[in-house]
């Protein structure tokens, strides 16, 4: 289901939907919807293709609304003044990505692409990257590697909307979603050229939000409405693992690490798959792991360690950090 704006009365408790004609679509890079409520109107971002219209809706609920101004950029925050001005953020940063390797121990930074914008990757075979771009107002996957031209990663899907989540199944197979909001599909298709292989209508794909895959292929970990599902390829029912907001497999198909968010923070939990106890994995030092970060479907290294962004208590900025589940020791990769 497309986001959709609501009204709450905190005396009643009733709801009641504003500009009911209207479904937004969730872009933003930073975690925050961009709403701003006078006595009167709520101000927000109505994304049409590449294009940003800021709009007006009236709180009494009728179905009206007023376009206000346009822009090309997204706009992150939005505020009103007292004097009825309109205030908002907007921040261009084309970016990158990269591989981390070790060096004499160290995580060492290599810059494989520069100046994709936003974009969450998961590696691919030969050295490949498949990324989630967007392109001329449409989500797609893309398939990046050093000094090639990127190329769509699914050929018979171009004319539709593919993007993250996704996830490795097994060595051969990459799950994604495919169509646009409120009408999207889980698919499975050939690591290596993108074919197709089959579609998951089990599964309710609207409200996925992340997706991981067992190492030998017969299992698909889905996170939806904050709770994570094991769903076996070879048929039978999905199966209800525990509350999460993000999934991760170990390499050997052992346990999975979830990320749970909670008021008191975040929490990353070793979930055994042989039904022996979950624990706790430590974060320690002056780390905290940010709420609207998600976790990748390879974050569990060969090794047991778990790559996930940390927010130090000295920093603005989010590195990437190694922990090490025994200990809670965090590095950080520069």
């Amino acid at each position: 289901m497309a986001p959709r704006l609501y009204a709450i009365d905190l005396a009643s408790g009733r709801t009641r939907r504003l500009a009911s004609g209207v479904e937004l679509r969730w872009t933003v890079s930073f975690g925050e919807y961009p709403l701003a409520v006078t006595n009167d109107w709520v101000v927000f971002d109505l994304a049409s293709g590449d294009l940003h219209q800021i709009m007006a809706a009236p709180l009494d609920g009728s179905d009206r609304i007023e376009p206000l101004f346009s822009t090309t950029l997204e706009p992150i925050y939005l505020d009103v003044g007292s004097d009825g001005a309109i205030y908002l953020d907007q921040v261009s940063m084309p970016g990158g990505f990269g591989r981390f390797s070790k060096l004499d121990g160290l995580p060492t930074y290599e810059e494989v692409v520069n100046r994709v914008g936003f974009a969450l990757a998961l590696p691919g075979p030969a050295g490949r990257v498949l990324l989630t771009v967007r392109v001329a107002g449409a989500q797609r996957l893309l398939v990046f590697a050093p000094g090639v031209a990127p190329q769509p990663f699914a050929p018979t899907l171009l004319n539709e909307d593919t993007q993250y989540p996704m996830a490795s199944i097994g060595p051969d197979h990459v799950a994604f979603l495919k169509g646009p909001p409120g009408k999207r599909t889980i698919v499975v298709a050939s690591a290596a050229e993108g074919v197709i292989t089959r579609q998951i209508t089990s599964v309710d794909a609207n409200v996925v939000e992340g997706l991981a895959g067992s190492p030998d292929g017969r299992t698909l970990y889905y996170v939806a409405s904050r709770v994570v599902w094991a769903l076996s390829l070879d048929g039978g029912d999905p199966r209800r693992i525990r509350e999460g907001d993000g999934v991760a497999v170990d390499p050997k198909g052992r346990y999975l690490v979830i990320k749970v968010n909670e008021r008191t923070g975040v929490r990353l939990v070793h979930v055994p798959l042989d039904g022996s106890p979950e624990h706790d994995i430590p974060v320690g030092g002056d780390f905290r792991i940010p709420l609207v970060d998600g976790l990748a479907p390879n974050a569990v290294g060969t090794d047991g360690r778990v790559a996930v962004r940390v927010a130090p208590v000295d920093s603005w900025f989010w590195p990437l950090g190694i922990v090490d589940p025994a200990t809670g020791r965090v590095t950080v990769a520069r």
